[in-house]
């Protein structure tokens, strides 16, 4: 019965002459519809596969670019932090060096051969301690 109107159409139009032609043609006509519908199906099933592969690798990329920025700004906060430790370890060494410079010129200050030397030795093996400063 569901096929009625295609036999009545396939015989008054001449695409079938009897009606055992006619319900081959109307069932072969449903089952390539059924067939280009799972067609359709399986295209779009293939579709959103392929559009969810392509959003979990974009946000992978995503991903991958975040990691790789921290890592740069990790690299980079390191970099910072090592040069004012070596700006830190560089005026250290700079007192230290002016402090025992200080501590030379002030044991020159004491030295009896101060007039006869250049000065400002540290542990200057010449020291002689003059009279005022003597321990006695």
């Amino acid at each position: 019965m569901k096929y009625l109107p295609k036999l009545i159409s396939y015989l008054g139009s001449g695409r079938a002459d009897d009606l055992k032609e006619a319900i081959n043609l109307a069932i072969s006509e449903e089952r390539e519809e059924l067939e280009r519908a799972q067609r359709m199906q399986e295209e779009a099933r293939r579709t959103e596969l392929l559009e969810r592969q392509i959003e979990e690798e974009r946000r992978h990329n995503e991903a991958m670019e975040h990691q790789a920025a921290m890592q740069v700004q990790y690299m980079k906060d390191q970099a910072d932090q090592q040069a004012r430790a070596q700006a830190k370890a560089e005026r250290e060494a700079w007192r230290a060096q002016a402090e025992a410079e200080s501590k030379a010129r002030t044991r020159c200050q004491k030295c009896a051969n101060r007039m006869a030397c250049r000065g400002g030795i540290p542990n200057c093996g010449a020291f002689v301690a003059d009279a005022a400063h003597r321990l006695h």
